[in-house]
C-alpha cells in the first residue's frame, strides 16, 4: 500500500494523516510519533486491536507462526478423519459387492463414470480397470489392468525420441 493510500483510508476512518507524516513514522531517524486518534486509525484501517498495534513485532510473528501452525494441525486433523472414513466407506463397498456379486455390472458402470471424472482420458482404462480389481479382486480385471499398463510402456529397447 503506498502512503497515500493509507492517508486515503485514514482520512476515510476519520483520522485525516497527509502521506508525509507516514513516511516520517516509518522511516525517519527517530520515527515521528503517533497520537492515540492515529493508532485507534490504523487498527481500523489494518483490520486489527490496538492492543496488537501495541506488541513487539517478534510476538505478533510468534502469534501469527502459532495460529499458522494451529490451522494446519486442524487441517490435518481434518484430512485423517476424511481419510478414516474413505476406508470405512471402502470397506462398506466391497463388502456389499462380496455379498452380492450380481451388482457387478452396475459396478462397472458406477465406476466408469467415477474414472470419467477423476481421471485424465489416456489412463481412464488402467484406472477403471485397478479400481475395480482392486474392489472384486477378480484376476480378469487384474489382466485388463496389467495390460493397460503394458500398452503404456514403451517396449525394451525401444527409447522415446527426442523432439
Amino acid at each position: 500500500m503506498t502512503y497515500e493510500g493509507l492517508a486515503f483510508r485514514m482520512t476515510k476512518v476519520g483520522c485525516p494523516i497527509q502521506a508525509s507524516a507516514l513516511y516520517k513514522i516509518e522511516k525517519a531517524d527517530p520515527p515521528r510519533r503517533i497520537t492515540v486518534d492515529e493508532l485507534v486509525g490504523f487498527a481500523q484501517v489494518f483490520g486489527t486491536s490496538v492492543e496488537q498495534l501495541l506488541l513487539p513485532p517478534e510476538v505478533v510473528a510468534s502469534q501469527e507462526l502459532a495460529e499458522l501452525v494451529i490451522a494446519w494441525s486442524t487441517a490435518s486433523d481434518k484430512a485423517g478423519a476424511a481419510r478414516r472414513d474413505e476406508d470405512d466407506a471402502w470397506e462398506q463397498l466391497k463388502g456389499f459387492v462380496e455379498q452380492h456379486p450380481a451388482v457387478a455390472t452396475s459396478l462397472e458402470k458406477f465406476m466408469a463414470i467415477w474414472t470419467e471424472h477423476h481421471f485424465d482420458e489416456q489412463i481412464q482404462d488402467e484406472a477403471l480397470a485397478y479400481w475395480m480389481h482392486r474392489i472384486t479382486g477378480s484376476p480378469e480385471w487384474k489382466k485388463r489392468f496389467d495390460g493397460a499398463l503394458d500398452n503404456r510402456r514403451p517396449a525394451r529397447g525401444q527409447h522415446q525420441q527426442e523432439t
